[in-house]
């Protein structure tokens, strides 16, 4: 599917499916400082929530 990235136009809200792997980890390092070391022992699953949970806190932050 070209450039539209690993996880684009899954699930019910694309616009908030990073385009990869690695942005969600650095959405997630950038909020919350984990190591990459760390990122990459979550699983897909936890690597989503913690990025969901990334997104509303910077959001809240930084305003939406």
């Amino acid at each position: 599917s070209g450039d539209d990235g690993f996880f684009r136009g899954s699930g019910d809200f694309p616009e908030l499916i990073p385009r990869s792997v690695e942005d969600a980890m650095a959405d997630i390092a950038m909020v919350f400082t984990f190591s990459m070391d760390e990122l990459g022992r979550l699983s897909l699953r936890e690597l989503m929530e913690w990025r969901e949970r990334a997104r509303i806190r910077y959001e809240v932050k930084h305003g939406a």
